[in-house]
């Protein structure tokens, strides 16, 4: 219900978020009013959104994007069984660079909601977090596979001295 008053209230028009309509309650010429339809806030979950694979402990950004008025947000993944808080409220600027949570899971989801109207927010489908086989001991960089990289930097340190201390110590 846009108007309340009394008397006769025709000719609605609607342009954009306005409504406009004249209104017979004051005069016999009628008044123009103006309202503005409240703006639906919603919240879209950008990436990851379903399908991707993160690698526990390394930074990855989550993005969403928003319409209407929402000035922070809380972020939240979903370890099954319970929802685990990222951050309460965060500024609303589109992303988040999230540590990624040291789990092993193929269920894990992203939930962005309105930091003040929880029930304004979107959630991602399922994507697979997983936590990199400590038994992988020749990835030297860390990236949870062994390749070139993890041979450049053995190669580069083959013949350098690991005691700074004592020089002579490689010289055994």
């Amino acid at each position: 219900e846009i108007s309340t008053a009394a008397g006769n209230q025709q000719n609605p028009a609607v342009w954009g978020d306005c409504i406009v309509w004249q209104d017979y309650r004051d005069d016999i010429d009628g008044d123009i009013y103006m309202a503005r339809r409240p703006s639906v806030a919603t919240v879209t979950v950008v990436w990851p959104n379903g399908g991707e694979t993160l690698m526990a402990g390394k930074t990855e950004q989550i993005v969403w994007q928003n319409t209407g008025n929402i000035a922070g947000v809380k972020i939240e993944y979903y370890d099954d069984p319970n929802w685990v808080e990222i951050t309460t409220s965060t500024a609303n600027t589109g992303t988040y660079d999230w540590d990624v949570a040291v789990i092993d899971s193929n269920q894990c989801k992203i939930k962005v909601s309105d930091a003040v109207n929880p029930a304004v927010y979107g959630e991602s489908d399922a994507f697979t977090v997983f936590v990199c086989d400590p038994n992988l001991t020749a990835d030297i960089n860390k990236d949870c596979f062994v390749d070139w990289a993890d041979f450049a930097a053995v190669s580069g340190q083959w013949l350098d001295c690991g005691n700074n201390r004592d020089p002579a110590w490689c010289d055994q």
